[in-house]
């Protein structure tokens, strides 16, 4: 099993407000227009700058859609998408110290 989007202890970063992530996950078809605008920008969550760009633009499209539109319908997953960002993930720093 590899986990695609995992958490660790640590610094806790500030969220985005609730309804626009529900509004966003919540529509495939935002969620894939998001994607489509803006998956370069996205990949750097995930991938370092220079390993992104070392990619020719075939594959750095491939692992775009690869990683973010395999999600799809991400309409499915909205309510575990929104557990996770707002109770779940915060807990691990009150309960695993690292």
């Amino acid at each position: 099993m590899i986990l695609q989007s995992s958490v660790v202890p640590g610094d806790t970063k500030p969220l985005p407000l609730r309804f626009l992530v529900k509004a966003v996950f919540g529509s495939d078809f935002i969620n894939w227009s998001s994607v489509r605008l803006f998956g370069k920008a996205m990949s750097a969550m995930f991938i370092p700058k220079e390993v992104f760009e070392s990619l020719s633009k075939v594959e750095q499209d491939k692992l775009i859609s690869d990683i973010y539109l395999s999600a799809l319908p991400i309409s499915a997953r909205t309510k575990d998408i929104l557990f996770d960002m707002y109770i779940s993930n915060l807990s691990i720093d009150e309960t695993f110290p690292f």
